[in-house]
């Protein structure tokens, strides 16, 4: 399992944007100058005017009502609030963006380009959308998506040649504030400001040990880049064997492309318009004795920065009592192995060997796919290597979904198999079927049995369904005796009370990124209880099915390939360089720990 290289999960895991859109006007009678006619008032209009006549207006207070407004928009009356909700937090003097919105004579200038970048959705950077093949149920937290009035007010205020209003009856959007640590537990940074070279990006990793004793709770972790033009993003990793003080100089620094270069986890993360990582009520992340911490940062001169140096400040927020719940981010993805359909890189079309496919995307490959699976058994595997996984879990609770892929990358989708709420994994008699023929073929003997298995039983293999697939990989790690093995076998067969206690639904998308960015990657939060968030069990498995556009029609590619010196596309593999390509999620989960 290749989950060394993470290459920037950038806008990770509790990364949290806080802007809320605004909220529409009342709708009412002392409003309407505001908001816009009501159909209510174009309906009485009507009946006034005659039944002919009030249709006509009927219709045209439905349009107002969609816009928001009579006439055309002004900057005052709505084209500000909008800004200030979901531009102005990167979009103002010395924030992450290029360019400053938050005065009229601004907004009119990138007006054009603004509804442009709005329409195409690249702007405000969000790639979680929902698609025909992916429905999320549950809302999301700091969604920063722009609804169709709010896309519709800006094209029509720039159609409108932008016209200023009353600043006198000005709108103001709620501004994003970020929220802080209670208080600071700890702070440290780089022993000396970080030295940046001009032009393409640098990826430093910088070494700083909190000095922790004993085991420790993370509530809260913040940064204050000194630079913020200058920092891309922010991936804090965790360095509980200490491994770091062997890469680092006398500055306590080192290079680091694709991740800290040393076993841990990734801890939290930064991008521009975030706010402190604040982990949910009763809530928190477990720190060894002596864990050393890895701040890796991005720094991309071609933000605007004037200065090339930064000393970004790290600060943490311990928990005051052991939590009732421990938060963990497991990496799941990059899968180079095939075991069986609930297990590893699944076979493509053009694959040669169906049972050893390859993760390869042709040069000049706009529309290809890859599709990874992982069973989750009741353990997690942790990182690199199976370093700091936990064994001996049962349900999980997801918190949040962040995807993440190379310049190739354009689209991913994540989803989850479980048994029917009301049925079992295996229909009846299936896998009881598959291990008795596995049996009598000799397989389980055998030192390659999984493949003996798909060439003796391959009727029986064909017909396990994937939520089987996901039961028949607990009796393929269980670690009991044969007879455990047959009583998992037979469980399998047979509906669970805890599944229909969940009632989770067998099949969930939960989440969907046709808009992904490599330059905009961050976490998708669920905005609901933790009782309602996506449940895992041991059996249920992940599917990852990641798109790529390998072509000089997609921009990234084009400028990676640009800044690589070459002219044309290679072909992609799986891998930890700038030009090799990974299938890659983040998923933090939440779970019970054992008092």
């Amino acid at each position: 399992m290749n989950l060394k290289s993470l290459v920037v999960l950038c806008y990770l895991i509790l990364t949290m944007l806080a802007c809320e859109t605004t909220k529409q006007a009342n709708n009412n009678e002392d409003q309407n100058i505001q908001a816009g006619i009501e159909i209510q008032a174009g309906e009485q209009a009507g009946e006034q005017a005659g039944e002919q006549a009030g249709e006509q207006a009927g219709e045209q207070a439905g349009d107002d009502l969609l816009t928001g407004l009579a006439t055309s928009p002004t900057y005052y009356g709505q084209v500000k609030a909008i800004i200030d909700t979901h531009c102005a937090h990167c979009h103002s003097e010395g924030g992450a963006g290029l360019f400053d919105l938050t005065s009229y004579e601004q907004a009119r200038t990138w007006g054009v380009a603004m509804v442009e970048a709005t329409q195409s959705l690249r702007m405000p950077p969000w790639g979680a959308y929902e698609t025909e093949d992916c429905q999320p149920t549950r809302p999301w937290k700091e969604d920063q998506r722009l609804s169709a009035e709010q896309l519709e007010i800006l094209a029509q205020w720039v159609e409108a040649d932008m016209p200023e209003g009353d600043m006198n009856a000005k709108v103001d959007g709620e501004r994003f504030i970020a929220k802080d640590l209670e208080r600071v537990d700890f702070e440290g940074s780089a022993q000396i400001p970080v030295e940046v070279e001009p032009g393409g990006d640098s990826f430093i990793c910088v070494v700083i040990d909190p000095q922790i004793q004993e085991e420790t709770w993370l509530k809260g972790v913040a940064f204050e880049p000194d630079n913020q033009q200058l920092v891309h993003h922010i991936v804090l990793f965790s360095d509980p064997s200490r491994a770091s003080l062997e890469l680092m100089d006398e500055h306590g620094t080192y290079p680091c492309f694709g991740s800290s270069l040393v076993p841990g986890s990734i801890t939290a993360a930064w991008a521009p318009g975030g706010q402190p990582t604040i982990l949910p009520e009763n809530h928190a992340i477990r720190v060894e004795p002596g864990t050393l911490f890895v701040m890796q940062m991005h720094y991309s001169p071609q933000g605007g920065a004037s200065e090339l140096s930064d000393q970004t400040h790290l600060r943490f927020q311990y928990a005051d009592e052991s939590p009732t719940h421990e938060a963990y981010l497991q990496l799941m993805g990059n899968l180079d192995f095939t075991i069986h359909p609930g297990l590893g890189l699944q076979a493509q079309a053009e694959d040669s060997d169906p049972q050893q496919p390859d993760f390869i995307i042709p040069a000049n490959a706009e529309q290809h796919r890859e599709t990874l699976r992982w069973t989750y058994t009741g353990d997690l595997p942790g990182g690199p290597d199976g370093f700091g996984g936990i064994d001996g879990l049962g349900e999980l609770k997801l918190i949040s979904v962040a995807p993440h892929m190379h310049y190739a990358g354009v689209d991913m989708q994540v989803h989850v198999t479980r048994p029917e709420a009301d049925g079992a994994a295996c229909a009846p008699g299936t896998l009881s079927s598959f291990f008795a023929c596995a049996n009598e073929a000799g397989c389980l003997d055998s030192r390659d049995a999984l493949a003996c298995m798909q060439t003796e039983c391959n009727a029986q293999w064909e017909a396990l369904s994937l939520s089987c697939w996901g039961c028949a990989h607990r009796v393929f790690t269980n670690r009991g005796s044969q007879a455990e093995s047959i009583a998992q076998i037979s469980a399998c067969e047979r509906s669970e009370a805890s599944r229909q206690a969940l009632a989770q639904p067998a099949n969930e998308c939960l989440v969907s990124t046709p808009m992904y960015d490599f330059d905009w990657q961050r976490p998708y939060a669920y905005d609901v209880a933790i009782e309602d968030l996506p449940s895992f069990m041991p059996g249920d498995v992940l599917t990852i099915n990641c798109g790529y556009n390998n072509s000089m029609s997609n921009p990234s590619m084009r400028e990676a390939l640009n800044r690589a010196g070459l002219s044309e596309t290679i072909p992609v593999h799986l891998g930890d360089e700038t030009l090799d390509e990974m299938c890659l999620v983040g998923l933090l989960f939440s779970f019970e720990r054992n008092q």
